[in-house]
């Protein structure tokens, strides 16, 4: 029980660095790329080149059978997406280096969830919300320390300090002691897909949080690019604003632990009709209401992914969990790569202006697969 323990706070440290670096990715990238003059379509690409690599490298990670090897392997990767960015300013360098860290923190965040629910004997939310819990302390330290030192210094201190904290867990994967799970086993079939995807309560949760995560990259990544061009916020204004929004999502995550599952639920149906509300507020161009939106946002942040991964994992038995986290996290994986991508034609044929009234539909439809899914 002692090494189970550990592994979690192990796990839970791994978390909140993936996510720490991710937010970099998703966020600073691309102000430091608008700060070197590029335009918000060469930011934009950038952005779907994190998303591709990123499901790269989840595949990558079904390759390789030990986990402990795959966090090491990973990691490594990761490092060296990092000192690439850190050491050139040419955007073919800063394109391949976005491409590793992508394909590094894919490697290792695709196992994370399903270990940590399996490393909680009950299987009840708390794995889950252990998990979500590592994301959002990585997203409020991430958006916390860009603020402060864009502020105070240059944005590529922040590349620099995100190399400390993944050296930091790299160093502490090295004691991960995963017992009987040492092996990760995905003997996948079409079969096996048709089986899982068929399951109505999982396929509800994958097409609620597949729309959802269309949505995700507009509010993390493209906010701070929207109120700068519209309204020139300042870029470490723009990661203050995100530190807030997620440390109201992370005090949502960690209150979550302590809730039963009727009021989880009620929580996730608020969320999930605030999303339309909050883009036709953004696309308003006021600032002040923009704020709100995104603090607003905070709740189905803290809400929306967790709660349907854990109904997903929650509709399948033990034999089919690793195989259902890769068929789930193609919902996430795939809007995620689809939405920078349409993004950047919207941005290209139409204008920056109307961006969040161009995916406002989509909000109406995470709200529709919700409520007529059963």
């Amino acid at each position: 029980m002692k090494s189970i323990g550990s592994d979690l706070k192990i796990l839970l440290l791994s978390t909140s660095s993936i996510r720490f670096s991710s937010i970099i990715a998703q966020s600073v990238v691309p102000l430091y790329l608008i700060g070197l003059k590029f335009s918000p379509k060469i930011a934009s690409i950038a952005i779907a080149i994190l998303w591709i690599s990123n499901g790269i490298g989840s595949i990558i990670s079904s390759f390789v059978e030990k986990k402990r090897l795959t966090f090491i392997i990973g990691f490594i990767i990761a490092l060296m997406g990092l000192l690439l960015l850190i050491n050139f300013k040419q955007i073919i360098f800063i394109y391949a280096s976005i491409g590793l860290l992508g394909i590094g923190l894919g490697v290792i965040s695709v196992l994370i969830a399903p270990l940590m629910h399996t490393l909680v004997e009950s299987r009840d939310y708390t794995g889950i919300g252990l998990y979500s819990l590592g994301l959002s302390i990585g997203l409020i330290l991430g958006t916390l320390i860009s603020s402060v030192v864009i502020k105070l210094l240059n944005i590529k201190y922040v590349f620099l300090i995100t190399v400390f904290y993944l050296i930091f867990s790299l160093i502490f994967s090295l004691r991960l002691n995963l017992n009987s799970n040492n092996v990760f086993k995905l003997n996948f079939s079409f079969k096996e897909f048709l089986k899982i995807i068929e399951n109505k309560e999982f396929l509800k949760s994958y097409l609620v949080n597949f729309f959802y995560s269309f949505l995700l990259p507009l509010m993390i990544s493209y906010w701070g690019i929207y109120e700068e061009y519209k309204n020139k916020l300042n870029p470490s204004y723009i990661m203050l604003f995100l530190f807030f929004m997620f440390l109201i999502s992370t005090i949502f995550r960690y209150k979550s632990l302590h809730l039963n599952e009727r009021t989880i639920n009620l929580y996730e149906i608020l969320s999930i009709f605030s999303l339309p509300i909050l883009f036709l507020l953004i696309n308003t161009g006021n600032l002040f209401l923009g704020i709100i939106s995104l603090l607003i946002f905070s709740l189905p942040h803290a809400f929306i992914y967790p709660v349907s991964l854990y109904k997903a994992y929650k509709s399948l038995n033990e034999n089919d969990l690793y195989i259902g986290n890769y068929i789930f996290s193609t919902s996430s994986g795939i809007a995620e790569f689809f939405s920078p991508v349409i993004a950047s034609f919207a941005i290209s044929t139409f204008s920056l202006n109307n961006l969040y009234l161009f995916f406002a539909p989509i909000a109406f439809l995470t709200l529709i697969a919700f409520l007529i899914l059963k």
